[in-house]
């Protein structure tokens, strides 16, 4: 699993290309939702982390859903976001540095509803979830 893990991270980082969201979006039935890497600062080892993960545009910010398929916890990648909310992500080969906050209210609703839209599974996944309301993280552009 390691080596699939890496290939999907070489594929996305310098072709802009994901076998992931390829065989996912498939499965469901969608077309196939955009992805790039995101690198975040882990909150115990302070190890840069790369994450494939797909990602929605709004105006010149970007957001990701943290569903973790629906899992009653939050994906480790946004538990280091809360504690270090500076990361980068490389999109079109770019790499980005960028600034994580947690969408609230209609700005959350609003997100939420365009990315269910793009990709229907995440609707399956909050349900799943329970009482864990699956966070939207909007990563705005910063200086380097």
């Amino acid at each position: 699993m390691k080596f699939l893990f890496a290939i999907e991270k070489f594929l996305v980082r310098w072709f802009g290309v994901s076998l992931i969201s390829y065989i996912v979006c498939r499965q469901a039935g969608v077309p196939s939702v955009t992805t790039f890497i995101l690198t975040t600062t882990g909150r115990k080892s302070g190890r840069s982390i790369d994450t494939p993960i797909f990602y929605f545009r709004d105006g010149e910010a970007f957001y990701v859903i943290g569903s973790k398929g629906g899992a009653p916890q939050h994906p480790l990648w946004f538990l280091n976001l809360q504690a270090k909310p500076d990361a980068s992500i490389i999109v079109h080969r770019t790499k980005v540095p960028v600034r994580a906050r947690v969408a609230e209210g209609a700005e959350r609703a609003r997100l939420w509803a365009f990315a269910a839209v793009a990709y229907p599974p995440y609707n399956d996944y909050q349900a799943k979830a329970g009482s864990r309301e699956i966070p939207v993280i909007v990563l705005e552009k910063r200086a380097a």
